[in-house]
C-alpha cells in the first residue's frame, strides 16, 4: 500500500478506472520549497490510466489548503522516444491549460530526487491568469499520451520506474501563498525509512480489497 502526497511525497495502490481501464498512481515529491512554507495540507497525485490505445495521465488536486498547479512537465529521455505525442484530453470546469507554459523547464532537481532534468519533451501551462485557470483543490487535468511505437504498458512502466519523470509547478500554496515544485520519484529502498522519519510518507490513503 502506498500513500498519496500530503506534504512532501505521495503514492497510492493500484486501482481500477472507468470501464475497467487499469489505473495506478506514482510517487510525487515536493523537492523545492524555497520559502519553507507550510505544505501540510497539500494533497496532490498523478494517476496513470491504461486506455488500451493511449495512456491518460490525470493530475489531481485534493488539497485542504489553497494551491494551484500551474504548469506540468514530461521529461525527455531515451525511454520516451517511441511515444506518439501528448495532448490535453480533459479538464475540470475552471481549468484551462494549453501547450507551453513558463518557465520552460522545472526548477533544478537535486540528486536525491532523480538528479538533473534530462530535458522537456512536453509541457502544458494554465492560461492567464494562471492562478485562476490552474488546477485548484477539487479540480483535475488529463493529458493523453499517444502510444506511437510503445505499448501503454511500456509507457506506464517507464513513468512508474522513473525512466520518464513528471514535474509540476504549484503556486499560491497555503496562507502565505508560496511556490513549490514537485516531481515523480521512485525512492530507493534505503531512503524509505528516511521519508517516513521526515514525515513525507504520511497522508490520505486509498485502499482496495
Amino acid at each position: 500500500m502506498r500513500s498519496i502526497l500530503r506534504a512532501a511525497a505521495a503514492a497510492a495502490v493500484i486501482a481500477v478506472g472507468a470501464a475497467g481501464a487499469q489505473a495506478s498512481f506514482v510517487n510525487l515529491s515536493v523537492y523545492e520549497n524555497a520559502d519553507n512554507g507550510d505544505i501540510s495540507g497539500l494533497d496532490l497525485s498523478v494517476q496513470l490510466i491504461d486506455q488500451g490505445t493511449a495512456v491518460d495521465v490525470v493530475f489531481h488536486n485534493a488539497s485542504t489548503i489553497p494551491s494551484v498547479v500551474t504548469v506540468v512537465y514530461f521529461e525527455a529521455t531515451p525511454a520516451s522516444l517511441g511515444i506518439g505525442g501528448y495532448s490535453i484530453f480533459a479538464q475540470s470546469p475552471g481549468v484551462n491549460f494549453a501547450p507551453g507554459g513558463s518557465p520552460a523547464t522545472p526548477a533544478g532537481i537535486p540528486g536525491g530526487f532523480g538528479g538533473p532534468w534530462a530535458g522537456t519533451e512536453a509541457r502544458f501551462g494554465a492560461t492567464a491568469p494562471p492562478s485562476g485557470n490552474g488546477i485548484s483543490p477539487g479540480e483535475s487535468l488529463t493529458i493523453r499520451i499517444g502510444l506511437g511505437s510503445l505499448s501503454a504498458f511500456d509507457i506506464i512502466e517507464a513513468i512508474k520506474s522513473g525512466d520518464i519523470r513528471i514535474a509540476q509547478h504549484v503556486q499560491s500554496v497555503g496562507p502565505n501563498s508560496v511556490s513549490v515544485w514537485t516531481v515523480t520519484t521512485v525512492p530507493a529502498p534505503a531512503s524509505l525509512a528516511l521519508l517516513a522519519l521526515t514525515g513525507v510518507a504520511g497522508g490520505r490513503r486509498r485502499r482496495r480489497a
